[in-house]
């Protein structure tokens, strides 16, 4: 009896048909109207059944309207033609266009979202089950149907997307969320407020399937304690959010769609040759970015214009990048609220002057990339670290150690260090002059100065 909204209805039916029968009369009526009614019902089932059983009940919960993440409608696919994360590949019969394969499955579409304007709530609810399975062949013709549609109606049609939007990882997720956003867009109505209210209401769930996509595909998301030259100031910490994208990302450019949801990540570091345009252009979706660093890509300065569409962007950092002085135009019209540093690129000396002073207010770092591997402490040249596997350390530089002359020039602070080394380029070798602390046995606190000593260091890449 669940595909009727009043049930009582048909047993009055059946008592009236036997009253009017009467004593004398024929039951053959009553027999008939069983008949038809159990021939309707057969009908109804072998429907629900051909097209898959119904698994919620259509409530507004976005969650409880999602689908299986597996359509149990399946169509051969077809190089032609895409339909959100599957693709149509042979068609079912010889000789027939896909078009003529496609037009009877969207017909069947229409009719069952017409269906959910019916006066009754069987015709309305066999119609949303029959179309949550079918999301990548429906998407299109619900969203069309919003507009149109008589209100009831068409909020069932906003849920159904929303259902279909909770599940970023694949296709039609992203495609039904696409499509949720351009009614929400479409004006002061009840149906764009109504698709706003269900944005914010999967937006959570939204935001953990796709982060959670993404570190299956390889994708680093999470805190960690990141080189990041001054930018930890501006965070306040030491440990941060990250996303880093490198070789050991075994996704497409395409399941980065779902960055867009992720609102936790601040720093994305992108490392390696497959970084590219398209890469960029859906990280620059993610809301919270603070923070990019670019390493080792192939992206110039006609890509890096889709940063103005970052809100604020507190620091850039781009490192072994072919960055030159084309890009300077490009570069003084981002939203850059901090700090810019431009390591091992092409840019000249000249063109850095020049967007210095196109960015007064901003701090802007520039080196040839050249990697000595040491820290001091503040200005002081005593070296507090040693990086393993630097040219520094193969040279036999330790901490401890005091930096006097950087190719024969005396040094008195690591700011006049760092200067001097951003002429070099990796390769590049440099002559240090330091002096190793000698400590006495009966004053193991207080060393003196040893001989000073000399050695070349071949300058390598900051890893």
């Amino acid at each position: 009896m669940m595909f009727f909204e009043e049930p009582h209805c048909i047993s009055e039916t059946f008592g009236a048909t036997r009253r009017r029968a009467g004593d004398g009369g024929t039951p053959i009526v009553c027999v008939v109207l069983l008949v038809t009614f159990s021939t309707f019902v057969a009908g109804i089932t072998q429907v629900a059944i051909a097209q898959g059983p119904p698994t919620t009940n259509e409530l507004p919960n976005a969650k409880q309207d999602a689908p299986a993440k597996e359509p149990p409608l399946r169509l051969e696919s077809s190089p032609k033609r895409t339909l959100g994360a599957r693709s149509l590949e042979s068609l079912p019969s010889k000789g027939s266009s896909e078009t003529e394969i496609l037009e009877p499955v969207q017909t069947q579409i229409r009719e069952w979202i017409q269906r959910l304007e019916s006066d009754s709530f069987a015709s309305r609810h066999l119609a949303y089950q029959l179309l949550q399975p079918h999301p990548i062949l429906a998407i299109g013709s619900v969203e069309k149907a919003i507009a149109t549609a008589e209100q009831d109606a068409a909020h069932r049609l906003i849920r159904l997307l929303g259902g279909w939007s909770t599940y970023p990882d694949v296709g039609y997720g992203i495609d039904a969320f696409a499509a949720l956003e351009r009614v929400a867009r479409s004006g002061v109505t009840t149906r764009a407020s109504f698709a706003k209210s269900v944005i914010e209401g999967i937006a959570e769930d939204q935001a953990d399937r796709s982060e959670e996509y993404l570190k299956k595909l390889g994708a680093f998301i999470d805190f960690s304690r990141l080189s990041l030259f001054g930018f930890q100031q501006m965070l306040g910490g030491s440990e941060f959010y990250l996303l880093r994208l490198d070789d050991g990302y075994r996704g497409t450019v395409e399941d980065l769609r779902c960055l867009r949801w992720i609102n936790s990540v601040e720093i994305v570091r992108l490392e390696g040759d497959r970084i590219d345009r398209a890469w960029l252009e859906h990280v620059v979706r993610l809301p919270n970015l603070r923070i990019l660093q670019i390493r080792h890509t192939s992206l110039t300065g006609n890509d890096i214009e889709l940063l103005q569409a970052v809100e604020r962007l507190e620091g850039l950092e781009m490192m072994y990048t072919p960055i030159d002085d084309e890009a300077i135009e490009t570069l003084a019209t981002l939203p850059l609220a901090n700090r810019m540093r431009l390591f091992g690129t092409q840019m000249s000396e000249d063109g850095v002057a020049k967007l210095r002073e196109l960015l007064d207010g901003s701090e802007i770092m520039f080196g040839r990339g050249g990697f000595l591997g040491i820290s001091c402490d503040g200005q002081n040249l005593n070296l507090k670290t040693v990086n393993s596997g630097s040219g520094a350390e193969k040279a036999g530089l330790r901490e401890g150690d005091r930096i006097l002359k950087i190719d024969g020039i005396s040094l008195k602070t690591f700011d006049e260090l760092r200067g001097h080394l951003a002429k070099h380029k990796p390769g590049e070798h440099v002559t240090i002059e330091f002096n190793r602390p000698v400590f006495k046995l009966n004053d193991i606190e207080n060393p003196v100065d040893g001989d000073s000593q000399t050695v070349k260091v071949i300058l390598g890449e900051q890893p």
